[in-house]
């Protein structure tokens, strides 16, 4: 149900695949095609809403745009420490996954963020002169922001 336009003019609403088809296109010229990122629910993201496309003539092009739902991590990061638990502040952080890193810092009280997080198990690190970690889940059923709560930190050696 998003609108897609084709050099300004309306083309229609996508359908239930995201797929619309414009025949309003000229051969060999340039064409703009866009769609209207309003209409996305706001946990979507995507780069560019609009393309610009120069077909053959008597040719067919696919447009594709890079949309996908946009998953939120938050958190506070803590530590023990002689029986007490301290937050850990303003400190750059690191979550981890199959190869795939996400770079982050810690804000007052050891609040956490991280964008474009899919659900599986992460490693969280500090990166520090003395390093801590981490497991933290994102859940399958994960809304738009997951909240994790309180993460302890633990240290090698204690």
């Amino acid at each position: 149900g998003v609108p897609v336009h084709a050099n300004g003019w309306y083309v229609g609403d996508t359908d239930a695949n995201g797929a619309v088809v414009a025949t309003n296109i000229a051969s060999y010229y340039d064409n703009f095609i866009s769609f209207g990122g309003g209409a996305l629910p706001l946990d979507y993201r995507f780069d560019a809403a609009e393309t610009v496309i120069s077909p053959p003539a008597r040719s067919g092009t696919r447009v594709e745009f890079a949309v996908r739902r946009q998953r939120a991590l938050t958190g506070v990061l803590v530590e023990r420490h002689d029986g007490a638990v301290a937050p850990l502040e303003f400190r750059e952080i690191e979550l981890a996954r199959d190869g795939r890193t996400l770079a982050g810092f810690t804000a007052r009280r050891g609040e956490f963020w991280f964008d474009d997080v899919e659900p599986g198990r992460y490693r969280l690190r500090l990166r520090d002169s003395m390093p801590c970690e981490a497991d933290v889940v994102v859940p399958d059923e994960a809304g738009p922001m997951t909240d994790v709560g309180r993460v302890v930190c633990e240290r090698p050696g204690r």
